[in-house]
């Protein structure tokens, strides 16, 4: 979206750089620059966010992946499964949403990628 409606891209990144300063007050141990930390929140959740559509993770990662942001921001064990613990529970998703099985007996392929940076579905 960012690339389409920069206004809205840098307000959502100004307001995002506010809270990550904001809660980096309060790590615990060491933490990432609020700089840093923006990058490393994008970057994940643009992986992330690839991941999901792509069906090459199920939505049953959704807790571990906020984990490893919050973790990688510095947060303590204690304050993860706090916030994790607050998270509303996901809708049902259609049955068309969720990731499709993999066939039994289907070949790996070196690394399951197609050529193009993408997974191949078996």
């Amino acid at each position: 979206m960012a690339r389409f409606r920069p206004a809205v891209g840098e307000g959502t990144r100004s307001r995002l750089l506010e809270d990550l300063r904001r809660a980096l007050k309060n790590a615990a141990g060491p933490a990432p620059s609020p700089d840093l930390a923006l990058e490393i929140v994008v970057g994940l959740m643009l992986q992330a966010l690839s991941a999901f559509a792509e069906r090459r993770v199920s939505r049953d990662d959704r807790e571990p992946t906020l984990a490893a942001l919050l973790r990688a921001l510095g947060a303590d064990g204690r304050r993860i499964r706090s916030t994790l613990a607050r998270l509303p529970k996901p809708a049902l998703m259609s049955k068309a949403a969720q990731p499709a099985p993999r066939r039994q007996g289907a070949p790996e392929t070196g690394s399951g990628r197609n050529g193009r940076g993408r997974r191949s579905v078996a």
